[in-house]
């Protein structure tokens, strides 16, 4: 230790270093006005010199010690001399030096790195505004709003953090210099700023009060920049696109989410640059809070730590370059190697001080400030999830000889991100495609296209269509098919390439079916028809009718018969004996209507899967074959109808008119004729204002009203009985009745 070696040395050896830094001197003149100073608030006892510094030993007050100090400095710096307070046995020593002579920059530095940091904060308010506002980068308008809502509120964030640290220090009265600002081109146009301490720091409490100034203050305003940038937000929401690529998105600290439920904006809309702006005041606080060399966090915890403050700063390193590793946000690289270089921080010049108790709770402060302002990774790319969803919009289609063709591929972009694609057809089988100029080609449309983009944007509903055109071969016939495949390539999320396959099955010239029977069912012992439709695509060249073969085949042990719509009302015998329809001549683009009959004898036992199989050939091409089937099922015919009304007993006025509605519903398995019949019992005092209906069908398990108009022409008192009775079932054997009572008032 200096102390040591000084105690150790006699008078005669001090007195023959006479020497730098005070070599020229009236050394005993030097001593003594050193001397005398310092008696002023210190007892000395003993006074060494070396080629260093004098070594004054002292006694001193505990309970005045800081003011005694600092205004023991204040008189020494005033001659040119640096104190500094140290304990070492068997006491305390004041260590003087000679302040070396300093050259200090001009003011015009400052205010040239203001200028340039106000124009990058500028440019980078230029990039946030022109994305946010949808304007062309490159104007006056862009210009003015980025220096009006980023660069003003950021740069007063920085000032105001700035100007804490600055009169902090002359409130404790240590020199310092104006904020030297750094602009940066970077996103956020700038790297801060810094005030330069033209004297060291002289305590415990300076320490830590010039280090929490800049950052509580800094925090103040960027609280209030954030809730107007909120504010500005939800009065011009902006709404964010669904491309994730083309936005950052922000790690969000505690107090800005706690300012977000404070001041709520809509769902789903960019944040104003304003408020970016507060974010970045925020940054800007955790990081110079970081607990590690001469940063303010550095400043503050040496205060009460004093040398064992070096392993809060290596634990920061560390725990910043595990943050990076975790989070994959490697920017805090930077920052690591910037707290290296200046990872020692030098001690107070009265490192003897206790520090106040009420500098404890700054400190407390210090940490709560860091905790709700630090965010792991500030800045992180999108999560990008690029999804396709590829496919035809006909999967079959039927293409007449020597026509065209069109169907439509539609790419759906599920994802997250605009994607870029290629595609390719697996073969062109001699077949004639195009594209539309969305997808180029180059060469034969077999090889990969020009990749192009699925857009993934707020303009658009994120669905591409492509129309292809199809022409068959000139030797094409009647029949021919064709698999219509088409290759399509991406990327997705974890760059592994894509490849999807979607397709349709195109067949030239053939049926069309238009109607097909659902869940078709025939009761036991009854005759039923079934109709289907289908369309006639095939192109005769010679302009005539095609002829197609038909071939009706049923399921299970039943009688069936195929005719054409004409045929009406067969009997079980009649679907016996007629042979089926064997073909039909269809002109070109015409439609069929043919009759399925089926009849299932009694003892056909009950089935609910069988099935009905019409295929349809072209006469003279036996290679493919048309189908139309239908499930069919078999069963006991159940009768079962019943009747009811909402109301059994009516009130009528002479002369008035009432609706009495009732209501059948059938519980059969077949269609069901119900007969209806109507009858009075008592005064002749009513009759029907309309003809009641008198006979309907009912389907399987419908329910159907209907209506009878009642007219009131007897006298007050009248009592009538209306009774309706149905009849359904095969004989019409079956009957229900109902009786109102109806009395007129």
């Amino acid at each position: 230790m200096r102390g040591q070696t000084l105690y150790k040395r006699t008078n005669m050896e001090l007195l023959a270093m006479q020497h730098d830094p005070f070599k020229g001197e009236d050394l005993g003149f030097v001593v003594n006005l050193l001397r005398s100073t310092i008696q002023k608030y210190f007892i000395v006892n003993d006074v060494r010199f070396d080629k260093e510094a004098f070594a004054f030993f002292v006694q001193l007050d505990m309970r005045t010690l800081e003011q005694d100090f600092d205004d023991c400095r204040r008189e020494l710096l005033d001659l040119g001399y640096l104190p500094m307070l140290l304990q070492e046995r068997p006491g305390y020593i004041v260590y003087v030096t000679r302040i070396p002579e300093r050259s200090f920059r001009s003011i015009n530095i400052n205010i040239v790195l203001l200028i340039a940091t106000i124009i990058s904060t500028i440019f980078a308010g230029m990039l946030f505004v022109a994305s946010y506002e949808d304007i062309p980068f490159w104007s006056w308008e862009t210009v003015g709003l980025g220096a009006l809502y980023f660069a003003l509120p950021l740069m007063v964030i920085l000032s105001v953090h700035e100007m804490g640290h600055y009169v902090m220090a002359r409130k404790h009265r240590i020199a310092a210099s104006l904020p030297f600002f750094i602009p940066a081109p970077t996103i956020l146009g700038t790297f801060g700023a810094f005030i330069s301490l033209r004297e060291p720091i002289h305590s415990k409490r300076a320490l830590i009060d010039i280090g929490f100034a800049g950052p509580i203050t800094g925090f103040i305003v960027a609280v209030f920049v954030t809730i107007l940038g909120f504010k500005l937000t939800a009065w011009d929401p902006h709404l964010a696109g669904d491309d994730a690529s083309e936005y950052m998105i922000l790690g969000v600290p505690l107090i800005y989410t706690a300012l977000a439920y404070l001041v709520p904006t809509p769902e789903g809309v960019l944040i104003h640059p304003t408020a970016f702006a507060g974010w970045v005041g925020f940054l800007v606080t955790a990081i110079n809070l970081l607990p590690a060399g001469q940063l303010d966090g550095g400043h503050i915890i040496r205060a009460p730590f004093a040398d064992k403050a070096k392993f809060a700063g290596i634990a920061t390193v560390v725990a910043m370059v595990l943050i990076s590793w975790y989070t994959g946000y490697w920017g805090w690289i930077v920052f690591v190697m910037f707290i290296l270089l200046m990872l020692h921080h030098p001690p107070p010049l009265n490192d003897i001080s206790p520090l106040p108790p009420n500098r404890w709770f700054v400190g407390a402060a210090t940490v709560i400030l860091l905790v709700i302002c630090f965010v792991p990774a500030p800045f992180a790319p999108a999560e990008l999830s690029p999804e396709l969803e590829i496919e035809f919009d006909e999967p079959d289609i039927n293409i007449g000889l020597n026509t065209t063709a069109n169907n439509t591929l539609v790419f759906y972009n599920a994802g997250n991100t605009r994607v870029e694609v290629k595609m390719r057809l697996q073969s062109d089988h001699g077949w004639i495609y195009t594209f539309e100029d969305t997808v180029k080609f180059d060469g034969l449309v077999t090889e990969w296209s020009d990749p192009f983009t699925i857009a993934k944007d707020k303009s658009t509903n994120y669905t591409t269509y492509i129309n292809v055109t199809i022409i068959p071969p000139v030797d094409a016939v009647a029949g021919d098919t064709v698999d219509f495949v088409v290759e399509v390539e991406y990327t997705d999320e974890s760059e592994e390439r894509v490849r999807d396959t979607p397709r349709f099955h195109a067949v030239v010239g053939w049926i069309e079916p238009r109607d097909v029977p659902e869940n078709a069912f025939v009761a036991v012992d009854t005759v039923k028809s079934f109709e289907v439709w289908f369309k006639n695509l095939v192109t005769n060249r010679s302009g005539g009718d095609s002829r197609f073969d038909l071939d009706l085949h049923i399921e299970g042990d039943l009688d069936y018969t195929l005719t054409d719509s004409n045929i009406k009302n067969l009997t079980p015998e009649d679907v016996a004996r007629t042979p089926p329809l064997s073909y039909i001549d269809l002109g070109n683009n015409e439609t069929a209507e043919l009759l399925i009959w089926v009849y299932p004898p009694p003892g056909t036992p009950s089935a609910t899967d069988l099935r009905v199989s019409l295929n349809m050939t072209l006469r003279g091409d036996n290679s493919s074959t048309t189908t139309i089937g239908f499930p069919l099922a078999v069963g006991d015919v159940v009768f079962d109808v019943s009747i009811s009304s909402t109301y059994l007993s009516w009130n009528f006025t002479k002369d008035e008119i009432k609706n009495v509605t009732f209501r059948l519903v059938s519980h059969s398995t077949v269609d069901t004729y119900v007969a209806i019949n109507y009858s009075f019992d008592g005064d002749d005092a009513f009759e029907f204002a309309e003809t009641p209906v008198a006979e309907m069908v009912l389907l399987p398990d419908e329910d159907r009203g209907f209506t009878v108009v009642l007219f009131a022409k007897g006298n007050v008192g009248d009592i009538t009985e209306l009774t309706v009775e149905i009849s359904y079932g095969l004989n019409q054997g079956s009957s229900v009745t109902t009786v109102l009572r109806i009395t007129t008032t």
